[in-house]
């Protein structure tokens, strides 16, 4: 059997299944339902409309995975006409004939070309995928990798702390937080008690949102 395997969530959209870590990349309620609650409306759009003149955006992703979250950030930044640039970490590549199965372009207005180039580009390399998105996929581990650069919004998107919990506590959540422009923001699935107060007691401002379809709550995390 797959170590992972493609599977469709109620909203119609694919996401795998990882039976290492016995969990979906996304919720089984809808994959893309998912990723534009979270990520986009209450990470992206949030931060935009915080900074309505900003003419650039820069995002920082814990866990790259299927590439949903890039993909749907990358419509936005063409829709809106913003520059963006955006990085992501994964220590455990999804295949790219795997990442190609996605049922994705019927959510999007990605084109194939670039959904293609998502996944297939080089890693460590900054992949510009049209003239308003460049991404650059970073190969490692988020514990081990580091960066000067300072960022507007973090999708955290990892497994949750149920499956990897080291990737939920303080030693990483101060990194988040170092990572961060003031102003910024964490966006994240994770509405667990202890992960709320290991945000606050780095610093963050920790809002409860209310979460998508079969999820009561998620969490954002602002640095002021």
């Amino acid at each position: 059997m797959d170590e992972i395997s493609l599977i469709t969530t109620e909203d119609g959209s694919h996401t795998l299944f990882h039976s290492t870590f016995n969990t979906s990349y996304h919720s089984r309620f809808g994959a893309v339902t998912e990723s534009l609650h979270v990520y986009i409306q209450a990470g992206l759009f949030h931060f935009m409309s915080e900074n309505p003149d900003i003419l650039s955006v820069r995002i920082l992703e814990m866990g790259f995975g299927t590439g949903l979250n890039a993909m749907l950030s990358m419509d936005v930044a063409r829709r809106q006409k913003i520059q963006m640039e955006y990085e992501a970490v994964e220590a455990y590549p999804v295949p790219v004939d795997k990442a190609t199965q996605f049922n994705y372009l019927r959510f999007s207005e990605t084109d194939l070309r670039s959904y293609h180039a998502m996944h297939a580009g080089a890693w460590g390399k900054a992949l510009n995928l049209n003239d308003y998105f460049t991404l650059t996929k970073h190969l490692s581990k988020m514990e081990d990798w580091h960066s000067d650069k300072k960022f507007d919004v973090i999708y955290y998107d990892a497994f949750g702390p149920e499956t990897q919990p080291h990737l939920w506590e303080h030693t990483l959540m101060q990194k988040m937080f170092n990572f961060l422009k003031n102003g910024g923001l964490l966006v994240t699935f994770c509405a667990k008690g202890s992960f709320k107060r290991c945000l606050r007691d780095v610093g963050f401002e920790v809002e409860a949102l209310k979460g998508p379809p079969g999820k009561r709550e998620i969490t954002r995390a602002l640095k002021r």
